[in-house]
Protein backbone atom coordinates (compact mmCIF):
# COMPACT_ATOMS: atom_id res chain seq x y z
CA UNK A 1 0.00 0.00 0.00
CA UNK A 2 3.07 2.41 0.82
CA UNK A 3 4.46 1.78 -2.19
CA UNK A 4 1.59 2.40 -4.13
CA UNK A 5 1.15 5.60 -2.57
CA UNK A 6 4.67 7.13 -3.58
CA UNK A 7 4.09 5.77 -6.57
CA UNK A 8 0.70 7.97 -7.06
CA UNK A 9 2.56 10.96 -5.57
CA UNK A 10 5.69 10.43 -8.08
CA UNK A 11 3.14 10.17 -10.97
CA UNK A 12 1.93 13.24 -9.43
CA UNK A 13 5.11 15.23 -9.59
CA UNK A 14 5.91 14.08 -12.89
CA UNK A 15 2.96 16.58 -14.05
CA UNK A 16 4.58 19.33 -11.83
CA UNK A 17 8.03 19.27 -12.42
CA UNK A 18 9.97 20.21 -15.02
CA UNK A 19 12.11 18.16 -17.07
CA UNK A 20 15.25 20.35 -17.21
CA UNK A 21 15.01 20.75 -12.52
CA UNK A 22 13.65 18.30 -10.16
CA UNK A 23 12.06 21.29 -8.50
CA UNK A 24 8.54 21.39 -8.92
CA UNK A 25 7.09 24.22 -11.33
CA UNK A 26 5.16 26.53 -9.64
CA UNK A 27 0.90 25.45 -10.84
CA UNK A 28 -1.16 28.21 -11.20
CA UNK A 29 -2.82 28.95 -7.66
CA UNK A 30 0.44 28.02 -5.80
CA UNK A 31 2.87 30.50 -4.41
CA UNK A 32 6.26 29.51 -4.63
CA UNK A 33 8.48 31.08 -1.71
CA UNK A 34 11.63 30.46 -0.11
CA UNK A 35 12.40 30.54 4.09
CA UNK A 36 13.68 29.11 6.78
CA UNK A 37 11.12 26.75 8.64
CA UNK A 38 10.31 26.19 12.44
CA UNK A 39 8.18 23.60 13.48
CA UNK A 40 5.80 24.00 16.08
CA UNK A 41 3.33 21.48 16.78
CA UNK A 42 0.88 21.83 13.84
CA UNK A 43 2.52 25.18 12.64
CA UNK A 44 5.07 26.16 10.24
CA UNK A 45 6.49 29.12 11.21
CA UNK A 46 8.49 30.39 7.86
CA UNK A 47 10.99 33.67 7.55
CA UNK A 48 10.92 34.63 3.51
CA UNK A 49 14.46 34.67 2.53
CA UNK A 50 16.09 35.14 -0.70
CA UNK A 51 18.43 32.86 -2.09
CA UNK A 52 21.00 34.32 -4.45
CA UNK A 53 23.07 31.91 -6.41
CA UNK A 54 26.48 33.29 -6.02
CA UNK A 55 27.36 32.24 -9.60
CA UNK A 56 24.95 35.55 -10.65
CA UNK A 57 27.77 37.67 -10.21
CA UNK A 58 25.44 40.83 -12.08
CA UNK A 59 23.48 40.29 -8.76
CA UNK A 60 26.29 39.73 -6.38
CA UNK A 61 27.54 42.85 -7.44
CA UNK A 62 24.30 44.62 -7.60
CA UNK A 63 23.62 43.48 -4.04
CA UNK A 64 26.73 45.11 -2.86
CA UNK A 65 28.18 40.93 -1.33
CA UNK A 66 31.43 40.88 -0.49
CA UNK A 67 32.95 37.42 -0.92
CA UNK A 68 33.16 36.84 3.17
CA UNK A 69 29.52 37.04 2.74
CA UNK A 70 29.36 33.96 0.20
CA UNK A 71 28.75 30.53 -0.09
CA UNK A 72 30.55 28.64 -2.00
CA UNK A 73 26.77 27.73 -3.99
CA UNK A 74 24.71 30.69 -2.50
CA UNK A 75 23.98 33.62 -0.32
CA UNK A 76 21.02 34.37 1.84
CA UNK A 77 19.75 37.19 1.65
CA UNK A 78 17.30 38.24 4.82
CA UNK A 79 17.41 41.69 5.96
CA UNK A 80 14.83 40.77 8.76
CA UNK A 81 13.96 37.94 10.27
CA UNK A 82 10.29 37.95 10.34
CA UNK A 83 7.57 34.53 10.91
CA UNK A 84 5.29 34.09 9.51
CA UNK A 85 2.49 30.97 10.59
CA UNK A 86 1.43 28.49 8.28
CA UNK A 87 -0.40 25.46 8.33
CA UNK A 88 0.38 21.79 6.71
CA UNK A 89 -2.17 20.92 4.08
CA UNK A 90 -3.82 17.25 4.29
CA UNK A 91 -2.49 16.34 1.06
CA UNK A 92 0.86 17.83 1.52
CA UNK A 93 4.29 15.98 0.60
CA UNK A 94 7.80 16.36 1.50
CA UNK A 95 10.85 16.08 -1.07
CA UNK A 96 13.98 15.75 0.88
CA UNK A 97 17.86 14.21 -0.08
CA UNK A 98 17.98 11.09 1.86
CA UNK A 99 22.15 10.68 1.96
CA UNK A 100 21.87 8.61 4.59
CA UNK A 101 19.68 5.66 2.64
CA UNK A 102 17.08 5.52 5.11
CA UNK A 103 14.07 5.62 2.69
CA UNK A 104 15.65 4.99 -0.51
CA UNK A 105 17.88 2.01 -1.60
CA UNK A 106 21.46 2.87 -1.19
CA UNK A 107 22.12 1.89 -4.54
CA UNK A 108 20.00 4.38 -6.49
CA UNK A 109 21.70 7.38 -7.81
CA UNK A 110 18.86 9.79 -7.60
CA UNK A 111 18.73 10.15 -3.47
CA UNK A 112 15.55 12.68 -3.49
CA UNK A 113 12.98 11.05 -1.45
CA UNK A 114 9.36 11.84 -1.78
CA UNK A 115 6.88 11.38 0.66
CA UNK A 116 3.42 12.48 2.45
CA UNK A 117 4.44 11.28 5.96
CA UNK A 118 5.16 13.87 8.40
CA UNK A 119 6.39 11.49 10.68
CA UNK A 120 9.09 10.38 7.57
CA UNK A 121 9.95 14.47 7.05
CA UNK A 122 10.32 15.36 11.24
CA UNK A 123 12.10 12.11 11.53
CA UNK A 124 14.49 13.28 8.75
CA UNK A 125 15.20 16.18 10.12
CA UNK A 126 15.77 15.61 13.55
CA UNK A 127 18.20 13.16 12.79
CA UNK A 128 20.09 15.47 9.84
CA UNK A 129 20.00 18.56 11.66
CA UNK A 130 21.50 19.33 14.77
CA UNK A 131 20.43 22.86 14.86
CA UNK A 132 17.06 24.59 15.25
CA UNK A 133 15.92 26.74 14.04
CA UNK A 134 17.13 24.76 11.01
CA UNK A 135 19.69 27.19 8.89
CA UNK A 136 19.00 26.08 5.52
CA UNK A 137 16.01 27.32 3.30
CA UNK A 138 13.45 25.43 2.09
CA UNK A 139 11.47 25.82 -1.15
CA UNK A 140 7.27 25.64 0.00
CA UNK A 141 4.60 26.12 -2.44
CA UNK A 142 1.46 27.57 -0.92
CA UNK A 143 -2.07 28.25 -1.15
CA UNK A 144 -3.10 30.48 1.08
CA UNK A 145 -1.97 29.56 4.49
CA UNK A 146 -1.90 25.76 3.98
CA UNK A 147 1.62 24.27 2.88
CA UNK A 148 1.41 22.12 0.12
CA UNK A 149 5.42 21.19 -0.54
CA UNK A 150 8.17 21.40 1.32
CA UNK A 151 11.06 20.84 -0.90
CA UNK A 152 14.80 20.74 0.09
CA UNK A 153 16.88 21.38 -2.69
CA UNK A 154 20.31 19.36 -1.81
CA UNK A 155 22.27 22.54 -3.40
CA UNK A 156 21.74 24.46 -0.42
CA UNK A 157 22.45 22.09 2.42
CA UNK A 158 26.21 21.39 1.24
Amino acid sequence: MKNLKILIIALFLLTVTSCEKSEPVVADKLERIEGLIQIDGDNIKVDRVKVVDTSNEKLVKEMGLKDEDLHPAYYIYNPEVEYEDFKLSDKAYFIFTDIEGKYIDEDVDNKEYITDSRSEFMDYLENTYSEFPIKVPYILYIRGDKIEVIYENFKYTI
